[in-house]
């Protein structure tokens, strides 16, 4: 994000925040050059940059296919990975960057881009990657965090508190109509934990892979909380079995989906997860439900999804 008033270390911790980079570091030739004047040209600016991305971009020059485009989003295809240009409302991800502003018109289905001279191009659409812009970190600290127990008990609370009111709580915020089915998968994938059968788990893992509406379908969701549980739980030990569900499951999912599952097999999160996992080691009553909230509101069902997978896993972890 841009520069800005100073914060305690806890704060830069939970925000991920990372050092300055040297954007214009690399100059790749690929014939592009701004259409000055031109209105039809829509420049944006930088604020922050998911730190795999840095190095996968940096000197790009290639093809993007239009994934979807919304009023706090574009996401695009770039080879066999998801790039998400995403508004401050949205903020920091996974596969994020963070602009100040949109493309107001539509963009075409396939667009050049290249990342050269400071700045990032997708067809028209240029992103000026300044000196304030940061790098942000999305992987969790896991090997430092060390979550309360009477802290999940209040986020459990917190989240059948909200959730009751909307009655979305438990596998119904998941599975709405097919709760038969889910119980099934769930009492099987109950078993495996308690087994600590990780086969059983990723094949019933994978179960729950594409189940509701939309473009991260709320068994998706879940998976994802169940698969932030796992490195709660086992650290780096976690990722064996977490890449194996998320092989099993991405195939039968959508793209965007897909990359959210990789990203959670992988331990990283994006900034509200960042945020509530760092008030998990302690933090206050009103600390631990704010950053509720935050993940909470994350989409129609995406934030109830993903917390009941979360809360789930460390149950039964």
């Amino acid at each position: 994000m841009k520069s800005g008033p100073s914060v305690s270390p806890d704060a830069k911790i939970a925000a991920g925040c990372g050092a300055p980079h040297d954007w214009g570091s690399c100059t790749v030739n690929t014939g592009v050059v701004p259409e000055r004047g031109n209105p039809r040209v829509s420049v944006s600016t930088l604020y922050s940059i998911s730190t795999p991305l840095v190095s996968f971009l940096e000197g790009y020059a290639g093809r993007a296919v239009l994934l979807g485009q919304f009023a706090r989003a574009v996401n695009v295809g770039i080879e066999n990975r998801v790039v998400a240009l995403v508004l401050p409302a949205v903020g920091n991800g996974p596969f994020h960057l963070v602009v100040d502003a949109l493309p107001g018109a539509p963009l075409p289905r396939e667009l050049p881009v290249s990342w050269e001279r400071a700045q990032l191009r997708l067809g028209s659409w240029c992103v000026r990657l300044t000196e304030t812009a940061l790098p942000w970190e999305p992987r969790v600290p896991w090997e430092q965090l060390r979550l309360d127990g009477t802290a999940l008990r209040c986020l459990r609370a917190s989240v059948e508190s909200a959730t009751c009111a909307r009655g979305a709580w438990q596998e119904g915020a998941v599975f709405p109509g097919r709760l038969a089915d889910a119980r099934r998968l769930l009492n099987t994938l109950e078993a495996a934990y308690a087994r600590g059968a990780d086969e059983a788990l990723v094949a019933a893992a994978a179960a729950l892979a594409g189940w509701g509406p939309g473009l991260t379908p709320a068994g998706d969701d879940f998976l994802a909380g169940l698969l932030l549980a796992l490195w709660a739980q086992r650290g780096e030990a976690a990722r064996p079995v977490g890449t194996a569900i998320a092989a099993a499951a991405i195939p039968r999912t959508t793209r965007l989906s897909g990359a959210f599952l990789q990203a959670a097999a992988e331990g990283l999160a994006d900034q509200r997860w960042h945020v509530l996992l760092h008030a998990l080691t302690g933090a206050s009553a009103a600390a631990i439900e704010a950053a509720a909230q935050a993940v909470l509101a994350f989409g129609a069902t995406s934030g109830p999804a993903m917390l009941t997978g979360f809360l789930w896993g460390m149950g039964n972890g």
